[in-house]
């Protein structure tokens, strides 16, 4: 009986540990570089291209985009290590990941010229076309129907959000 409650103990103790040793873990994030630009090519988001069921074909080709069109592709060694900073910062001042990117971005925001604001603009505008040149007919559709949706849920927050 001793042996019973003993391992139940050391059971309970354990569960209530795991959460402890998960968040220490860094979060690796597949196919994407440093966060915190807001921009570019990078509203291709892993979620959006994960709906589109992607060739790895198609997957490499847009890898191509991005490195070519992305945000990183603009910014300049200081920008890029201001964001970087005010991103560490934030999460040292606790908070989460989402606030932390909003973070860099706004650094980068108050630090890029008029020039790169119309190269990011071309750069949307062009990376999107080529995009879509990648695309078949059907996840062409599809991505409209996926950015239609996503457009209507801007802006909704709170209790309501759902409706």
């Amino acid at each position: 009986m001793r042996t019973v409650r003993v391992l139940l103990i050391l059971a309970v103790a354990l569960l209530m540990a795991r959460p402890l040793f998960a968040q220490d873990q860094p979060k690796e994030h597949k196919d994407r570089g440093p966060r915190g630009g807001g921009f570019g090519m990078d509203f291709l988001g892993e979620r959006l291209l994960k709906d589109l069921n992607l060739t790895d074909e198609q997957k490499s080709k847009i890898k191509d985009l991005r490195a070519k069109f992305g945000r990183d592709s603009v910014l300049t060694d200081e920008q890029k290590k201001a964001r970087t900073d005010a991103v560490e910062a934030a999460k040292k001042d606790g908070k989460n990941d989402r606030e932390a990117f909003r973070a860099g971005a706004e650094a980068v925001r108050k630090l890029l010229t008029d020039d790169q604001k119309t190269k990011i603009r071309d750069n949307v505008k062009t990376g999107m076309e080529e995009f879509k040149k990648i695309l078949t007919d059907e996840q062409k559709e599809k991505l409209e129907k996926l950015i239609s949706k996503m457009r209507e849920g801007r802006g909704r927050r709170g209790p309501d959000a759902s409706k």
